[in-house]
């Protein structure tokens, strides 16, 4: 696993969906949720569920939610993730 700190300073590692897709993975310690962009969630992964988060700006949005397995070496985990379709920074 690499770490490495980007411009603004997030940590990121990379990893691995359990279908051999590589992407990389910020981690965040304030977070309590786990987030996945939509297009890496297979349709047989969604639960049907939807669950609100508070953004950092402050709004309040629902996201679908999918069950994930990622492998950040040396973590291997399952995770309920909210499915977003796409990332903008702040």
């Amino acid at each position: 696993m690499e770490n490495r700190n980007l411009e603004n300073g997030r940590h990121t590692a990379n990893g691995q969906l359990t279908d051999d897709t590589a992407v990389s993975v910020i981690r965040d310690t304030g977070s309590t949720v786990c987030m996945v962009k939509s297009t890496l969630v297979k349709p047989e992964q969604m639960t049907g569920s939807y669950e609100w988060c508070v953004l950092v700006d402050g709004t309040m949005k629902q996201y679908p939610m999918a069950v994930v397995d990622l492998d950040i070496t040396p973590v291997y985990r399952r995770y309920c993730a909210l499915c977003i379709h796409r990332y903008t920074p702040i």
